[in-house]
């Protein structure tokens, strides 16, 4: 009765805080940043005349002569979106946090069909109140996406030795590299450890439905070479990369495979200091409110228990240490793409490829001890109601005050006050340089369209005899 009550209050808690990850978030964070301004701009226009920002139409890139261009992956789908909830960068959150809903629901399918539905419900939990994901997935990136492709991916390579599941797992890891450039390291490295997993766990590994993963895989990614090798898509890998001369030379190091190798480890071990972990989270305001780690309280309890399973219970998880040895491999495959860059370091958007494992590791710790002491179950539920009532009120009172020069927040005021022709004029010239601030609020708070703006800005660089950027 005690369990089944728990269980009822485990379920109410995941839904409750998923629903609550779609709330106010035109406010919170309270402005948006350049790089939602860029996408929403880019999918607008793809939306409403069939072109990206700068015209070209129906690119499978969208090029924004700033950042990373925009993937297909992403940007059809949120053409899509938009075209059913409306344009706003609020909508494009919206997108954001659909697409973290769906991969909390692959973890929850996921790890109910090699397990069972009490672990499953843990790891959900996890997901749900994680604050290394809860801010991601309220802002407007398209990087987040790639768990929700990686997780269906892991789950139909799973389900079965059939050509079908093979097939859209390919298509699916695929397209996890399309959405995210760390990805296209992070996702062939998880395949090996995922094929091991895979032979040991069904004995085999059929040649027929692995060829047709293969296949899928490679035919899907013919797009994304190309463009890597002959368009764009490295050069802002290029810039933070660790092989970067100039950053090498800041640093007082060289190219040799020695001193490469030190500064990867050094990054690399940037991810497990106690601080990023427990205390603040990403140094980024973007990304952490900076009242909590990267882990929350549920988190913890669950890596505490995980420690004491495998010091002092360690035969109770033989029958699943190959599963262990999966998940943990695969969370340390994940921070292997953010140790190769040189900034902003540690990064919790940059590892977001290792938050999946990190849910199932803690997940099993905490579903080990609720086997072997119950009493913790509701005690994990517990906590994760105080939890997420403290995260919760931080989010949504102190957060959006503390982060709001981190997004752009003077311009969404700015575009707010504007009323007469003059005040538009004078946010046009604050605004010169920053093509996207100036096009987003032209075209939403406005009336302007994708073109008439784009239009605008170049002309208003001409009359203040400004070079052309683009």
């Amino acid at each position: 009765m005690i369990n089944k009550l728990f269980t009822t209050l485990i379920v109410l808690l995941i839904l409750a805080v998923n629903i609550l990850r779609f709330w106010q978030l035109d406010q919170v964070p309270y402005g948006f940043n350049v790089d939602e301004l860029s996408g929403s701009v880019t999918i607008q226009c793809m939306e409403t005349e069939g072109v990206d920002a700068h015209l070209i139409p129906h690119p499978i890139f969208a090029d924004q002569h700033y950042g990373t261009p925009k993937p297909p992956v992403y940007t059809y789908p949120a053409v899509l979106w938009e075209k059913i909830f409306g344009h706003t960068a609020d909508r494009l959150r919206a997108f954001t946090a659909f697409g973290n809903v769906l991969a909390i629901l692959g973890l929850f399918v996921l790890t109910r069909m090699l397990f069972c539905n009490s672990y499953a419900l843990l790891v959900t939990l996890i997901a749900s109140l994680s604050p290394w994901i809860w801010g991601l997935s309220r802002i407007g990136y398209e990087s987040t996406f790639c768990n929700t492709f990686i997780i269906w991916g892991i789950f139909f390579f799973l389900r079965k030795d059939k050509w079908l599941d093979k097939i859209i797992a390919g298509f699916l890891f695929a397209c996890a590299m399309y959405v995210y450039p760390p990805e296209r390291l992070h996702v062939p490295l998880l395949l090996v450890p995922l094929f091991i997993f895979h032979i040991i766990k069904y004995k085999r590994l059929q040649k027929g439905p692995l060829t047709g993963f293969i296949l899928t895989l490679i035919l899907s990614c013919i797009p994304l070479v190309q463009y890597t090798l002959w368009g764009n898509l490295q050069e802002r890998f290029n810039g933070l990369s660790i092989f970067n001369n100039e950053f090498l030379k800041s640093v007082g190091k060289t190219n040799n495979p020695i001193d490469l190798a030190n500064v990867f480890f050094h990054n690399f071990s940037l991810h497990f200091s106690p601080r990023y972990l427990f205390i603040t989270g990403d140094p980024s305001w973007e990304h952490s409110t900076q009242h909590f780690g990267l882990l929350g309280w549920v988190d913890i309890l669950g890596l505490a228990a995980l420690v004491f399973i495998l010091l002092f219970r360690f035969k109770d998880i033989l029958p699943d240490k190959w599963w262990l040895i999966f998940i943990l491999a695969n969370f340390l495959i994940g921070i292997i793409p953010a140790s190769l860059t040189n900034s902003g370091l540690p990064s919790s958007l940059r590892t977001v490829g290792a938050f999946p494992f990190s849910c199932l590791l803690t997940g099993y710790g905490l579903w080990m001890l609720c086997r072997r002491w119950k009493i913790f179950f509701p005690v994990a539920v517990l906590l994760g109601c105080l939890f997420s009532f403290m995260f919760l009120k931080t989010y949504f009172t102190l957060y959006p005050e503390e982060s709001k020069g981190w997004f752009g927040f003077w311009t969404k005021e700015e575009a707010l006050n504007a009323k007469t022709d003059k005040d538009w004029m004078l946010f046009m010239v604050h605004y010169q340089d920053q093509d996207y601030h100036f096009r987003y609020y032209l075209m939403n708070y406005h009336g302007d369209t994708c073109t008439s703006s784009r239009v605008k800005w170049q002309k208003l660089r001409e009359v203040l005899k400004l070079p052309k950027i683009y």
